[in-house]
């Protein structure tokens, strides 16, 4: 079960440092900047991972789905 309390904190907190990091690019200070943006995105992945590892491999993909992604465009 997802701690509603934990996702809302994560989420002030990513909107905590997207402020820093806006507030960074506007004064020029490029390097602080992508450094945060480098840490949130490690944080982030890292994240993800350890979500992806409670969805069960048996899940069943649409075939809306798979369709629509078959048809994509590759990214140039």
């Amino acid at each position: 079960m997802i701690n509603m309390e934990k996702l809302v904190q994560e989420f002030v907190f990513l909107r905590e440092k997207l402020g820093v990091i806006a507030s960074h690019v506007l004064k020029n200070e490029n390097i602080e900047a992508a450094f945060l943006i480098g840490c949130l995105h490690s944080i982030c992945h890292n994240h993800a991972n350890a979500i992806s590892q409670l969805i069960p491999p048996t899940a069943v993909v649409p075939e809306s789905t798979k369709e629509a992604s078959n048809n994509e465009q590759p990214a140039v």
